[in-house]
């Protein structure tokens, strides 16, 4: 199977309402949102979505950029920058993705399927 990464977005953006307090961060700090659609042998297979804690220090986003759509993952910049990483714990939950949805975009469906969601 061959994997590639699709609509790639890096960007330094404000937290969503629940970030500041998992990051233990004041409102107002920005955090680095890595947006992308793994593409598995042409066709888009899962929608991903990865924040950086904002005392993480990466790379420029250009760079970013181009480590992704080299292979690499998110965790290898992690790795890469020094970043202790133990373990996450993750959710999963099921949900309908629909064609108007930004997901259902993503993945290009034509009608409501069933979706993992997996958040951490």
């Amino acid at each position: 199977m061959k994997l590639e990464v699709g609509d790639l977005t890096v960007e330094e953006r404000a937290p969503r309402p629940r970030e500041p307090r998992r990051f233990s961060v004041s409102p107002e700090t920005p955090a680095m949102q890595i947006t992308r659609v793994l593409v598995m042998d042409g066709e888009p297979g899962a929608c991903m979505r990865g924040v950086v804690h904002p005392d993480v220090e990466l790379s420029s986003t250009s760079r970013i950029r181009a480590q992704l759509e080299k292979g690499e993952m998110v965790l290898d910049l992690l790795l890469n920058a020094g970043t202790p990483v133990a373990y996450t714990r993750a959710h999963i939950t099921a949900r309908v993705v629909t064609k108007r949805h930004r997901i259902g975009k993503a993945l290009e469906v034509n009608e409501p399927v069933a979706a993992l969601e997996s958040t951490t």
